[in-house]
């Protein structure tokens, strides 16, 4: 808080009203004469970029007008910490104070001011409005902070702009290597897809099972779980079968067409997710909450990478039943099938382990449980994230009200390569390895950029602080820089009401004026009666 704060020799408290005002500059669009439009749209959070630009013949409505070093503030869902200069003159929203730059006064200095994290929190925490919250300029006034000398806020700045852009050009490093990463993953995916990257292995195993006898056991295994599932049901509603007419339920699954798909290697053979589950369906739709007393949902937040995430669970409000098995359990197949997102259609991942505690999962999602052929749940997961099998997924998927949507008859017109038993376990061991290091690389590269966000908090931090320059003590004390810019502020505070006073005359004079101006009615009445009576003889001058 400000009274624990002790500022360095210098330093003085201000307020944002203190040290500048918004200004109150406003133009119609169409008489900006095609003047560069910015938006709220146009300034990138955080950064203080500006990322484009309108014009302002698009727009409508009155404007506000800005100079090209001019601080630019964004006060809708300050949350957002969109400020900016955006070194050329225009027009913008009125959602943007613009802050006039003056010579007592470093805007630079001042945008890092409205930026920083406690000016960001003081500004969302007294906005209002729920949908568009917004702070006024007469609320953000009374943010304080410690205003340094003019010379020392020109050092400050010119220190954070030079470690700013030593973050820029690491961030830039590496916010290049995900897509490289992600290059890396897809090439290696690509190589198991069609068999390249166990060519050689096919040559050293040239007398294994092929794909289609593989196939066979799977669809004898697909009808006895699916029996003994049914079976299942039926007891636990206490109907023990008679006969073996139950069993005419069971739907064989259709092939894959091979027609116009690529070639496989020798042994390999094409297949539908349906023909290597035995049960699919949607997920639940109870309601869920993080405090809520039932089992854990999986959500999908909690299917990415390919990987289950554990760590942001919700629980159902009331208790599930457990006793048809619909738990999860190693063996599933989750696959994200709705969201507002087409990337995140069609995202999936394997349960491998059992987890800690019974769990389910939601209707947005839809599970398939794959036969228990070892490894082939794992094989599924793997060749899932090729480009070719991503291709389908969005070429499938339906949108409908800014929703993308992908079935369970749609999944499962999508061809899946199947290998031999042995290979596909090869492939699902080498391309593990590889890909984990990918991953473990991708999240370390997360973790450096997170780092440089914080170093960038920091840096603004010290600055505030005063540790990020020496102070210099023949520096004019702020305290002095106050009185200039009171002192400026009042004298135009007082040429302007001379000016409004001009415009405006005094009651004195505005008597005056009334007074002669009914002197002169009468004047002119007079006028006309005397000529009225001249011009009509019968009228007598002097009545008795």
């Amino acid at each position: 808080m400000r009274e624990e704060t002790l500022l360095p020799a210098g330093w003085g408290w201000a307020s944002i009203g203190d040290v500048t005002a918004a200004s109150k500059e406003k133009v119609e669009p169409a008489d900006a004469g095609g003047a560069p439009y910015l938006g709220l749209e146009h300034i990138e959070a955080n950064s203080g970029q500006v990322i484009g630009c309108g014009d302002a013949n698009d727009v409508k409505s009155t404007k506000s007008t800005f100079l090209a070093d001019d601080v630019l503030y964004g006060k809708l869902r300050p949350y957002l910490n969109k400020t900016c200069i955006p070194g050329f003159e225009g027009i913008c929203s009125t959602d943007i104070l613009v802050f006039r730059r003056h010579e007592y006064l470093d805007n630079r200095f001042l945008r890092y001011v409205l930026s920083s994290k406690g000016c960001v929190e003081f500004a969302t925490q007294r906005s209002n409005g729920i949908n568009l919250p917004r702070v006024s300029f007469k609320v953000l006034a009374e943010y304080e902070f410690g205003l340094p000398p003019l010379n020392e806020q020109r050092r400050i700045v010119a220190r954070i702009e030079e470690l700013t852009a030593r973050s820029r050009r690491a961030r830039e490093a590496l916010e290049a290597v995900p897509p490289l990463l992600d290059k890396l993953r897809q090439s290696i995916l690509a190589a198991a897809f069609p068999g390249r990257l166990t060519a050689d292995w096919r040559k050293r195993n040239k007398d294994v099972e092929p794909a289609s006898e593989l196939l066979k056991r799977i669809r004898t295994e697909r009808r006895q779980r699916w029996e003994e599932a049914e079976l299942a049901k039926l007891r636990a509603k206490g109907k023990e079968p008679k006969n073996d007419r139950w069993k005419q339920k069971y739907k064989e699954p259709v092939p894959i067409d091979p027609a116009g798909l690529p070639e496989l290697p020798e042994g390999w053979c094409w297949i539908s997710l349906d023909e290597v589950s035995w049960d699919s369906q949607y997920g639940t739709s109870v309601k869920c909450d993080y405090e809520a007393p039932g089992s854990p949902v999986l959500r999908i937040p909690n299917v990415a990478g390919n990987r289950l995430w554990l760590e942001d669970l919700k629980r159902s409000v009331y208790e599930l039943s457990i006793q048809d098995g619909g738990e999860l359990r190693p063996g599933d197949f989750l696959i994200v099938r709705t969201n507002g997102s087409r990337d995140l259609i069609g995202r999936a991942a394997a349960i491998l382990v059992p987890l800690s505690e019974p769990s389910f999962f939601a209707s947005y999602l839809i599970r398939y449980r794959i036969v228990g052929i070892r490894g082939l749940h794992q094989w599924i997961s793997l060749i899932w994230q090729c480009g070719a099998i991503r291709r389908d997924l969005e070429r499938l998927a339906a949108t409908s009200a800014g929703q993308y949507n992908v079935s369970l008859s749609k999944l499962s017109k999508i061809a899946v390569p199947l290998p031999p038993a042995g290979e596909f376990l090869e492939l699902v061991s080498r391309c593990s390895t590889t890909l984990e290091s990918i991953a473990s690389e991708s999240s370390r590269v997360g973790a450096l950029l997170e780092n440089l966000e914080r170093t960038s908090e920091s840096i603004l931090a010290k600055a505030f602080r005063g540790e990020l320059v020496p102070q210099d003590p023949n520096d004019e004390p702020a305290p002095v820089l106050l009185a200039r810019i009171r002192a400026q502020r009042d004298a135009a505070e007082a040429e302007a009401k001379q000016a409004r006073q001009k415009k405006k005359p005094s009651r004195s004079s505005r008597l005056r004026d009334l007074k002669n101006e009914r002197g002169s009615d009468r004047n002119r009445k007079d006028a006309k009666s005397a000529k009225k009576e001249k011009e009509d003889p019968m009228i007598d001058p002097h009545p008795s």
